[in-house]
């Protein structure tokens, strides 16, 4: 219990780091009803498939076996890592609900034709964006410690299937059993960040082993003293070199907990932001910055478009010669964006350290406009 308990010490310290690294509190830019947050890439209802097709349809039975609902979450999601579709006795019917329940996301979300790619980016979109950190948990934890149980559904699949609130442990074995009902390898990886325990996942595609943190990619970042969830793709499929070289703290596997994060090197990340775009005002833009032309445009056009909400932007820079490792790299870009737009809604103050983007692994940035 003592790790599981540890994971929410990580979600204040996160968010701790990032206030005082790019937002200090009350200052006058935040102080704007927020903008709308990226929105998920999933399909639209009117695409869901009329008949669904699941991998998991097609396996072999095991039984799923447990004295306790936990046991039952736990036997669940082993039965499907081990690449069967589970059965249940008459004792097993609560995490039924909880298997009918994630295919039901998978059937909504998934099209049948979907790649793993595709299949993935659909999970870890569904899960970041619509499953928030149980922040009653986190203040029953810091009350009375003792009072937090391994059972508690935020830390098992109950929290994000049933809840829609869970912590680190319970959106990694969501993903798990998630990528699992569609045959797409997925092993949880258990260690810290930032001082506390914490636990992410390893997923493999095309024969190849990513990273992906869910749950830093609905980062909990305080916006003029109250916190809010910001969807974003910073900690999906990075490799091993960029999940260990965060701007604000690394993440360090543990080969004890967990599955032995060894046996699945991932030696890339997957090249996500290069088929990402945003429309504004009718124009599309690449969410994949080359140059710091095209990242001042960016952001002019969205700052320009304020009366129709274009909000946070998801995005990664790869601008030849810039060194993405220096937020002030960025500042004579910003500056000469908050010019032309005349109207920005976002302040950059060089000499306090505020600027208004939080910085991600692989160059990935979630910029912070309020319009």
């Amino acid at each position: 219990m003592k790790r599981k308990t540890f994971a929410l010490i990580f979600f204040a310290v996160f968010s701790l780091v990032l206030c005082a690294a790019f937002v200090a509190c009350d200052i006058p830019f935040l102080s704007r009803d927020s903008a709308p947050l990226p929105a998920p890439h999933l399909i639209d209802e009117s695409e869901a498939e009329a008949e669904p097709v699941r991998v998991i349809d097609s396996k072999e039975e095991r039984a799923v076996v447990g004295n306790s609902f936990y046991e039952r979450q736990l036997s669940l999601a082993e039965v499907v890592a081990d690449g069967f579709r589970p059965s249940f006795s008459e004792q097993a019917q609560d995490v039924r609900e909880i298997y009918e329940a994630a295919k039901a996301v998978l059937d909504r979300y998934i099209e049948n034709d979907f790649t793993d790619y595709e299949k993935v980016h659909a999970v870890h979109d569904y899960i970041a964006y619509y499953t928030a950190y149980d922040e009653e948990l986190y203040s029953k934890y810091l009350a009375d410690p003792k009072s937090v149980s391994n059972s508690h559904n935020s830390f098992n699949l109950a929290g994000v299937f049933e809840d829609g609130l869970a912590v680190c442990d319970g959106i990694s074995r969501a993903f798990n059993l998630l990528c699992g009902m569609e045959g797409i390898r997925a092993v949880r990886i258990e260690g810290e960040y930032v001082g506390g325990a914490h636990a992410w996942n390893k997923v493999e595609i095309d024969g190849k082993w990513y990273n992906v943190d869910v749950t830093l990619d609905s980062a909990r970042i305080d916006v003029n003293g109250s916190m809010g969830q910001y969807l974003h793709h910073g900690f999906f499929l990075i490799s091993d070199e960029n999940i260990r070289s965060s701007p604000y703290g690394a993440h360090i596997a543990d080969p004890s907990y967990g599955a032995n994060p060894v046996n699945f090197d991932a030696l890339e990340s997957y090249p996500v932001y290069e088929n990402l775009e945003i429309e504004i005002d009718g124009e599309s833009y690449s969410l994949l910055i080359t140059s710091s032309g095209e990242l001042k445009n960016l952001l002019v056009a969205a700052t320009k478009a304020g009366r129709k909400k274009i909000g946070k932007l998801d995005i990664r820079i790869d601008i030849p010669g810039v060194d993405i490792s220096k937020p002030e790299a960025f500042d004579s870009v910003f500056r000469s964006a908050m010019k032309e737009a005349k109207a920005i809604d976002f302040m950059l103050d060089e000499a306090n350290g505020i600027r208004p983007f939080v910085r991600y692994p692989h160059g990935a940035m979630l910029v912070l406009l309020y319009v």
